[in-house]
């Protein structure tokens, strides 16, 4: 997969079923859409003032919701964008199944 996707290293240098553990268990972030700039037809060279970028975050165990609104403001004020606008759009708390993850599929 490194070599299809073009990249040197996982994040925080996962390998092995540590990797696979957090690719299929871990937090995620997702952009489910962005949108900015002339979208109709015709040319125009003038440079957006707005944009709007929709995200979802699968939760894991000890995150919630507010805590992910958090992180998100802190990430964005750290890196110098106080000035976007957080709109938090629903929520709702971890939910899991009662099966044992470490058990493989049928159970063994």
């Amino acid at each position: 997969m490194k070599r299809e996707f073009r990249i040197g290293s996982w994040v925080r240098s996962l390998k092995g079923e540590a990797l696979i553990r957090e690719h299929i268990f871990g937090a995620t972030c997702t952009i489910c859409g962005i949108r900015t700039g002339h979208t109709e037809a015709g040319a125009k060279t003038v440079l957006p003032s707005t944009a709007m970028a929709r995200l979802d975050f699968r939760l894991v165990p000890d995150l919630t919701p507010e805590l992910v609104v958090r992180l998100l403001r802190e990430h964005l004020n750290a890196r110098g964008f106080k000035d976007i606008e957080v709109i938090e759009l629903g929520s709702a708390p971890l939910a899991k199944s009662a099966g044992n993850l470490d058990r493989g599929p049928r159970g063994d």
